[in-house]
Formats: C-alpha cells, sequence, structure tokens
C-alpha cells in the first residue's frame, strides 16, 4: 500500500489536468468545424446569390426587350403608321392621322422620348421629337446619327438597343440615348426601305434595366469594356478597375461570376456580373459584404458570443470543479492515506467506488433545428429542392408533416403580430410554418375539411387585420413551387380585391401577359384628357382597371406605371402638379409597391382627371376663340378667291373640313360659306353704290364665276336685285341732294 500511494495522487491528477485539457481540446475541435461550415455555407450562399443574380439579369434583359418589341410591333404595323412609312405620296388626313397616332403611343408610355418612322421611298422622317425639326427631309433632318442610321441600317443592328450621344433631346449638351430600331427584311437578308427607331432617354434605359429601387448599385458594360450605362456611387478608377477584373473573368468563358473588392474608403465589397443574353453587354452589380450575407452573418456574430459565453461557462465550471471536486478529493485522498497507514478507519476502495464523474454534452441542433427547418421549406417552395433529390431525406429535420401527403398552403399576411402556430398545432397537429419577406407560408394538413374551415375562420375572427390567401388541396409535391408563386401574385394583386380578407386560388382567374388591351385604353384615357373629355376618360379609365382583373402581375405593374406617368406627364405640362414631375412619379410608384385598395389610386386619377379636363377644357375655349377669329380674318383676305371652300380654309389650317364647319358654326353661328356670301355680298353694296358701275362686273370682282348665281344670292340676301338696289341708292342720294339744297 504505501507503494500505491504516490500512483493514486498521481492519477487523479492526470485525470483533473487531462479532462479540463480534453475539453478544451474538443471545444477547439468544435470551433474549427464550425468555422469550416460557416466558409462552406458562404460560398454556398455566394454560389446562390450569383445564380439568382444570373437568373434576374436574364429575366430583366428579356422583359425590357419584350417591352420595347411590343411597342414597337404595335407602332410598326398600325394601318396608319404603315401609311407613313410606305406610301410615295400621303394626302392632308393620312399624314394627320399617322402623326396622331404616333404622338399617342408616345404620350401613353414614359419609356419612349421620341419616334422616328423612316420612309425610304420619299427620304423622309417622320419624327415626335420634342427639340429640333419634328418632321423633315432625312438630307435637312437634324440628328444626322439618327439618319445615318436609318438610311444604312443593317441586320445587326435590328432589334438592339443601339447606345449613342446627342445633343436634340434634353435641350442642353450632348447626352446619352438609346435608339432601338426595327425594319422588315426580303427573302436574302436584305433590309426593306422603311424603318422605324425608337428613342429613349437615359433616365428611362436606366428605370426599365435597373428597376425603381434607388439603393441599387450597378452598371452595364460591353463586350470592349466601354460603359454603356450606371446606377452607382462607384469613383471612376474603381469602376475602371471592376471592368478590368470582369472583362479578364469574362475572357475566361465566364458567362458570370462574382469577386471581392475594397471600396474607397477600405470598405469589403462584392461585386456580381452577368452576360445580357444576346447582347453583347455584361450587368454588373456591386454590394457590401455585410449587405450580401445579413442572415450569415448575423448567425456568425450569434455563434461567436454563443462560444465566448462557453468558454466562461468552461473557466466557471472548471473552478468549481476545483473548488467543490478536486479540492475536496484531495482531502479525502489525505484522509485515505491516514487510513492505509493505520491513521483512520475509512475503506478507500468504498470512498473511491462512491465518486462518479458527470460530463454535459451540448447538442448544437438544439440551436441549428429551426433554422435549418426554415431553410429546407423556403427551398422547397421556391424549387431550390425537391422531394425526389436522391441526397435529400426530409425524415432527418423532424418536420411536423408528412411528406408526399396531401397538403394546402396559406399565404398570410400580418402586419401587427407574428401567427402564433401553438394555437393552431392545438386542433391541427400536422402542420409547420416559414417566413418569407413579409408574409407567412403555412402548410396545414387538416384531418377533415371541416377541420381546415373551422381553422380557417377562426384565424380571419381572431387576426381582423389579416390577408389569407389559401390554395386547393395539393397531392403531388413537386407543385409546391407553381403553386406558391400563385400565393404570392395573388398577394401582389391584393388591390384588387379591397375589403376581401379571404381568397381562395380557386376562385382567381387564369392570368396572362397580354398588354395589347391595356395599352389601347391606356392611349384612349389620355387620348381623351387631351381633348377635355371627362365622363369618356373616367368611363376608359373604369374599362382599363377592370381588364386588370385576368393579367399576371408583371402586366399589371407596367400598365399602372405607364398610364399614371403618361397621365403625370399631361397634369405637368397643364401645370396642375403640386410637385415636380420627377417627385410626382416616384411618390406615385411608392404607392403602388404598397397599394391595398384600388380606390385609393381611384380618387387619385379621378383627381387628376377633373383637374386635366378643366384646363384643357379651358385652353380649348381660348384656343377655338382665337382659332375662328383667325379663319375669319383670313376669309375677309380671301373671300374674292373663286375657288376658296371650306375644304381649302380647312388644308390651310390644318384641320378637317367637318371639325372646321362645326367649330365655325358654333362660335359665329352661321357656316363658313355663309361668311363668305356675306363678305361678298357686302363688297357688292359698295360696288352698286358707284352709279356708273356695271352690274355684270360684280360677281367676278367679290369672287362668284356664275353672274345668275350673284343674282339669285343677292336677291336672298337682301330682298331686291342688284339693279334695283342701285336704283334705290340713286334715288335716295337725289332726295338726300335735294333737301340740302332746299
Amino acid at each position: 500500500m504505501p507503494k500505491g500511494k504516490p500512483r493514486i495522487k498521481l492519477s487523479m491528477s492526470l485525470v483533473f489536468t487531462g479532462s479540463l485539457t480534453g475539453m478544451f481540446f474538443i471545444f477547439l475541435i468544435l470551433m474549427a468545424i464550425s468555422y469550416g461550415q460557416f466558409q462552406e455555407s458562404l460560398l454556398s450562399s455566394l454560389a446562390k446569390q450569383n445564380e439568382e443574380f444570373a437568373s434576374q439579369v436574364s429575366s430583366t434583359t428579356k422583359f425590357a426587350d419584350g417591352i420595347l418589341i411590343s411597342i414597337t410591333n404595335q407602332l410598326f404595323y398600325d394601318s396608319a403608321v404603315t401609311l407613313l412609312r410606305k406610301s410615295e405620296k400621303i394626302s392632308n388626313f393620312e399624314f394627320i392621322e399617322g402623326m396622331r397616332r404616333i404622338n399617342d403611343i408616345t404620350a401613353s408610355t414614359i419609356l419612349i422620348d421620341s419616334i422616328y418612322i423612316y420612309n425610304g421611298k420619299q427620304d423622309y422622317i417622320y419624327s415626335t421629337a420634342q427639340y429640333g425639326a419634328v418632321n423633315d427631309n432625312a438630307e435637312h433632318f437634324r440628328d444626322k446619327d439618327a439618319v445615318q442610321m436609318l438610311r444604312e441600317r443593317r441586320s445587326e443592328q435590328r432589334l438592339v438597343m443601339i447606345p449613342r450621344e446627342t445633343s436634340l433631346f434634353s435641350g442642353s449638351d450632348d447626352s446619352a440615348i438609346y435608339s432601338f430600331m426595327f425594319f422588315e427584311t426580303s427573302s436574302d437578308g436584305a433590309p426593306d426601305t422603311n424603318a422605324i427607331l425608337l428613342n429613349l432617354k437615359a433616365s428611362a434605359f436606366t428605370r426599365l434595366y435597373f428597376g425603381s429601387d434607388f439603393q441599387n448599385q450597378a452598371f452595364i458594360m460591353n463586350g470592349e469594356g466601354v460603359l454603356i450605362a450606371s446606377k452607382d456611387s462607384l469613383e471612376e478608377s474603381i469602376r475602371r478597375t471592376l471592368i478590368t477584373r470582369i472583362l479578364a473573368e469574362n475572357g475566361n468563358d465566364n458567362a458570370s461570376g462574382y469577386f471581392a473588392f475594397p471600396s474607397a474608403a477600405g470598405e469589403k465589397m462584392l461585386c456580381f456580373y452577368s452576360s445580357m443574353g444576346e447582347h453583347n453587354w455584361l450587368y454588373a452589380k456591386t454590394l457590401a459584404y455585410e449587405e450580401a450575407f445579413p442572415a450569415l452573418l448575423h448567425s456568425r456574430n450569434r455563434t461567436l458570443i454563443i462560444i465566448s459565453v462557453i468558454i466562461l461557462i468552461l473557466v466557471a465550471v472548471s473552478l468549481l470543479i476545483a473548488n467543490r471536486v478536486y479540492v475536496p478529493y484531495r482531502k479525502i485522498s489525505q484522509k485515505i492515506s491516514k487510513a492505509i497507514s493505520g491513521n483512520g478507519n475509512e475503506n478507500p476502495d468504498q470512498i473511491i467506488r462512491n465518486l462518479d464523474q458527470l460530463i454535459v454534452e451540448h447538442d448544437s441542433r438544439e440551436f441549428l433545428g429551426p433554422m435549418i427547418k426554415s431553410e429546407i421549406l423556403k427551398d422547397l417552395l421556391l424549387g431550390k429542392k425537391s422531394i425526389d433529390m436522391p441526397d435529400f431525406n426530409l425524415e432527418t429535420y423532424h418536420l411536423q408533416i408528412a411528406i408526399n401527403f396531401p397538403v394546402t398552403l396559406y399565404l398570410l399576411n400580418n402586419k401587427e403580430r407574428l401567427l402564433n402556430i401553438e394555437e393552431i398545432q392545438e386542433k391541427i397537429p400536422y402542420c409547420e410554418t416559414v417566413r418569407i419577406d413579409s408574409y407567412t407560408i403555412l402548410f396545414l394538413q387538416p384531418m377533415s375539411q371541416d377541420q381546415e374551415i373551422q381553422v380557417r375562420n377562426e384565424l380571419v375572427q381572431k387576426n381582423p387585420d389579416m390577408l389569407l390567401i389559401y390554395s386547393e388541396e395539393i397531392r403531388d409535391w413537386s407543385l409546391l413551387p407553381e403553386t406558391f408563386q400563385k400565393l404570392r401574385e395573388t398577394w401582389q394583386l391584393r388591390f384588387l380585391h379591397p375589403g376581401k380578407k379571404l381568397i381562395g386560388l380557386k376562385d382567381q382567374p387564369q392570368r396572362r401577359h397580354v398588354m395589347a388591351p391595356l395599352s389601347e385604353k391606356s392611349a384612349a384615357v389620355v387620348g381623351f384628357l387631351k381633348k377635355g373629355f371627362y365622363s369618356k376618360a373616367a368611363e376608359t379609365w373604369n374599362l382599363f382597371v377592370h381588364e386588370l382583373e385576368d393579367k399576371q402581375y408583371s402586366t399589371v405593374n407596367i400598365a399602372l406605371i405607364n398610364i399614371a406617368n403618361a397621365i403625370l406627364k399631361l397634369a405637368f405640362d397643364y401645370k396642375v402638379l403640386d410637385s415636380t414631375y420627377e417627385e410626382s412619379c416616384m411618390a406615385y410608384q411608392m404607392m403602388i409597391d404598397s397599394l391595398d385598395d384600388m380606390n385609393e389610386l381611384n380618387r387619385l386619377m379621378d383627381d387628376l382627371f377633373h383637374k386635366i379636363t378643366d384646363n384643357v377644357q379651358q385652353m380649348q375655349r381660348t384656343s377655338k376663340k382665337d382659332t375662328i377669329h383667325g379663319i375669319f380674318e383670313y376669309l375677309a383676305q380671301n373671300y374674292t378667291d373663286m375657288q376658296i371652300s371650306t375644304k381649302s380654309v380647312a388644308d390651310v389650317f390644318k384641320m378637317s373640313p367637318a371639325y372646321l364647319s362645326r367649330i365655325y358654326r358654333q362660335g359665329r353661328g352661321h357656316s363658313l360659306m355663309d361668311e363668305v356670301n356675306a363678305l361678298r355680298i357686302q363688297k357688292a353694296k359698295e360696288y352698286l353704290a358707284d352709279p356708273n358701275g356695271l352690274i355684270k362686273d360684280i360677281p367676278r370682282k367679290i369672287g362668284l364665276e356664275n353672274s345668275q348665281y350673284f343674282f339669285l344670292l343677292f336677291k336672298k340676301t337682301t330682298g331686291k336685285t342688284p339693279k334695283a338696289y342701285q336704283n334705290d341708292l340713286i334715288i335716295l342720294r337725289k332726295r338726300e341732294t335735294s333737301k340740302q339744297r332746299g
């Protein structure tokens, strides 16, 4: 026994220090594993973001090209425009109708600044340009770059955005514009004799390709590194460095990618880039490192805090063990030594058998489980994962829903508070929720339809401010992404269902992406407003809103923005806006993004309709009065012209004969030709006052070729023949002379 005493002492010390060392060593290994998992998650998140960015760029490019092609088709094949671009000679009416049509299309969309219609047979350009010559022979047209493009058009320029610089659209120095040309080709590929050219300002191009997010930091460059457009706050030197880096990586056949770089302030930044489909362009977007992975970095920081707390706990536990276990054990060991040496009665084997060491393990799954479960449900809804994947086993995530059994999806939007899942699980145990953006998606597997209806009604009653959209029963889980997209689109279009708090997908129409009916009604609303027709504008607006019912959200959003921008442009032109045009468009965009009730937009538009039409009507009254006065002055100077007629006067004043007749009769109380004849008869009276004048010469002097018609007209007007009128004047003059002598 004396020889075993040092061994027991040494063994216990090794056990204690070894245990502490082992715990810290295991903790370091766990830290290394956590760091490795974080790096792996970081790379995976980067790859996902790059994939989503490339998909977004592709969608944006197709969407922008689709809008321009839709406008181009609508314009190019319009019957009135076809006459402008194809006819060797057009009438005044055809010219006015064609110009009215392209002006209506320009006014109905905020994207297009001007339109050029090129007629190769005439070598003439019809234009809606706001600055410079509106229509002119191509040789004298001020936009020389456009003339060269239209005359020397090539197949590679067809339906492609062409950046260029001009001074004709801004009213100041040269500014960037973007042109979109279309023309038909023959069977051998040669361009036809006519073409159209749509011109977009830089602001419209930015809105089309960069969107309305004012925090979006992005730019577009071509394959040679030339900057096409930008919407960022980068310094020129940093942007040039990024362009060089992107060209180098793109040269290695990388259609998309990403890399990190330091900002001017030393902040760590990320740059994503992707090719733009058929365009020889690259779209690049920059954002701060923290903005790219807020959830991941927040999780990392929280994990670091937890690790620091664990270290402190381990130190505290070690001190506690030393104070409560090791030190008392040393005392016991000393007493055992005394007992072994005969100085005590304790049984050392019994004491040792009664000493146990307790180990507490920390299960990281308790912390990561809810987060992983939420990501899995998101991936299922977004179509990133499928239950059919061989390496994807949902059973390991302990979901509270049965896999591959029928499920119903609910989209719930509650701004007040989060959904209480425990209350639902009390009635329907098989359910899960996941938070996406500003709404919650509920997976529900009720035992019966009555049970589901009861839970649905309770949700609506307990959450009066909540919008609830639900799907039909889904038996095939591969349809989850499609159903989720329908739920989200219905939520985005919630303003079309004001007051409804419960919406079923089965009651929704099959949504389409059709712009033509909306564009027509939009142009009609603008046209009626320009004419001052409030009732017709309001009626057509209601038809426009009704037309939105079965359209996709992207179509509805574009249509609302286009019509509102056109109306705001009119309101700005007629000076009825309380702010600038740009501020009004920005406020309207924010209103659309958060619109819950279509009636709010209806009230806004109704107010604008009243202001615009009141202003137009006032201007029309003034303009019509000035026009009628101008016509009368013209008649007073030209009534002796034998060829004068309603049509000839209408041609001089650039209006239709019917319209001219109507406004002249409204303004003067009689027809235009009655006015001409009255002026002729008045002049005839002056000639008849000369007793030596010959009556037969008077008709030609006053513009009448037929003497018989003159006699009939004079008698109808005065009640006397010209000769009788002249004789009466002679008699009257003699009487006055006699009175003066008497």
